[in-house]
């Protein structure tokens, strides 16, 4: 270990926990990853499981980084739902099961270094636009396809998170009423059509009706277990099923897509997450063709349309940038 850099605290930690999986990265001040660690969540077990899992992924990424903890500046995490920025609880996040989880202070008290917690989405916006865009967009939405669906908003440089701090929720936007039931409770949220979830409950559904498919053929008995990956290797074994599947949910989200340009006019949108990460090659095409054909006449079409580089890099480079952030303002 380099002795010489465990005692310049210029490092900053950033955690994306997720429905799914945890993920820690250590940045320098250049947002370079310079060690990670990644879990998996296990949210059916408890927030206080969930908060040990995300200190052993600290404690590993710091080690593999070469690093000790007095190297470390400060922490930022990324979690899914509604987040009191100033408190770092976590209010309510329908995918862990969790209502009012002060995680800021569980892991402070753990690791004794300063910790800012936002919502997921709000960071891996923010590792956008910092690593992709160098931080030159002045308006730029990015939109996360995962376990759920979350959205990260910038306007005018900065981040936008509302007059409560809950700007973003994108993936409970209703598109119908008597639509299927979302994680949430309500129904036909756009969560409930497009997130990983939703797909998987479409071809388990399906499934069950007698629809063919190769999914069990692959290896999955349990098919509500499936991942994103799995899912494109059905398609690449020429599934149709789920391959209709896919692309419905596509277009939902090229409709979705169209609404948010309508409404805030950004430079660009930009797409990331697991499911967009393992399907991009199938629903990119769609979710693009299909925005552009519902954007409102007077709009440019150099609206540009994308998806991440940064794949699950984006939320962690984002709280490490929320971290380094937070020490600067003080």
């Amino acid at each position: 270990m380099d002795q010489s850099r465990t005692k310049d605290p210029s490092y900053f930690i950033g955690v994306d926990l997720g429905g799914t999986k945890i993920l820690t990265g250590v940045f320098n001040q250049q947002l370079d990853c310079v060690g990670w660690s990644k879990k998996r969540t296990k949210p059916e077990n408890g927030p206080e499981f969930v908060v040990g899992r995300i200190l052993d992924t600290i404690t590993e990424a710091v080690a593999l980084s070469g690093l000790g903890l007095d190297a470390i500046s400060a922490i930022g995490i990324g979690s899914p739902g509604s987040i009191d920025r100033e408190t770092g609880v976590v209010k309510y996040a329908s995918n862990l099961g969790w209502y009012n989880v002060n995680l800021a202070s569980q892991i402070q008290a753990a690791i004794n270094k300063p910790v800012v917690v936002d919502n997921d989405c709000n960071c891996c916006v923010v590792g956008v636009h910092a690593k992709e865009f160098n931080s030159k967009a002045k308006n730029l939405i990015g939109i996360f396809i995962g376990t759920g669906i979350g959205c990260g908003i910038i306007i005018d440089g900065k981040l936008y998170s509302g007059s409560h701090g809950f700007a973003g929720e994108v993936g409970h936007i209703v598109l119908d009423d008597k639509g299927p039931v979302c994680s949430c409770g309500r129904h036909g949220c756009f969560e409930a059509y497009a997130s990983r979830n939703a797909i998987i409950n479409r071809i388990t559904s399906e499934i069950k009706n007698g629809h063919a498919s190769i999914i069990e053929a692959l290896g999955k008995k349990d098919i509500s277990n499936l991942k994103s990956g799995d899912i494109k290797k059905a398609i690449k074994f020429g599934d149709q099923l789920v391959k209709n599947i896919v692309e419905d949910a596509a277009r939902v989200t090229g409709l979705v897509i169209a609404n948010l340009i309508n409404i805030f006019d950004p430079e660009a949108v930009v797409l990331g997450g697991g499911v967009i990460h393992a399907l991009h090659d199938v629903m990119m095409p769609l979710i693009v063709k299909t925005a552009r054909d519902y954007l409102f006449k007077g709009f440019p079409a150099k609206v540009d349309i994308m998806a991440s580089n940064l794949g699950d890099m984006a939320g962690i480079t984002g709280a490490a940038a929320i971290a380094m952030a937070s020490k600067g303002s003080k």
